[in-house]
């Protein structure tokens, strides 16, 4: 039996191709959301009545993102720095609380609000792609 795998060797390259620019498509999307999640997060921070001045306006600024594109996927980590001297490790306060209170900080609130968005663009993304 014969087989010409021409036809099927293009599909391949073709599938490829849309692979690799639906990978593009959807790392834009995550990247915009990140910085959308990001933006929520300082805004919800920045209107804490505990957080509002000073310090607080230092860890709504230490609220940053971390995106990283591997070639099996994308990691997108948000939240406030922390470590050594940075402002970012008064969050857990803001967000979880002490024993004697605290907690006031919504931070799954930008998450739930974009990931409609981001649904909905990475669908279209690879629909278009496709």
């Amino acid at each position: 039996m014969d087989i010409d795998a021409k036809e099927l060797r293009g599909f391949a390259t073709d599938l490829a191709k849309a692979g690799a620019e639906a990978k593009e498509q959807v790392r834009k999307v995550f990247f915009k959301s990140a910085q959308n999640i990001k933006e929520g997060m300082q805004y919800e921070m920045s209107q804490s009545r505990s957080f509002r001045g000073g310090e607080g306006k230092k860890v709504a600024k230490a609220i940053d993102f971390d995106f990283d594109d591997r070639p099996n996927g994308i990691d997108v980590e948000i939240g406030p720095r922390h470590g050594g001297g940075e402002p970012g490790n008064l969050a857990n306060i803001a967000y979880f609380g002490t024993s004697r209170g605290g907690g006031t900080v919504d931070f799954e609130k930008p998450f739930k609000a974009e990931l409609p968005l981001i649904e909905k663009y990475v669908a279209e993304a690879i629909q278009d792609v496709l």
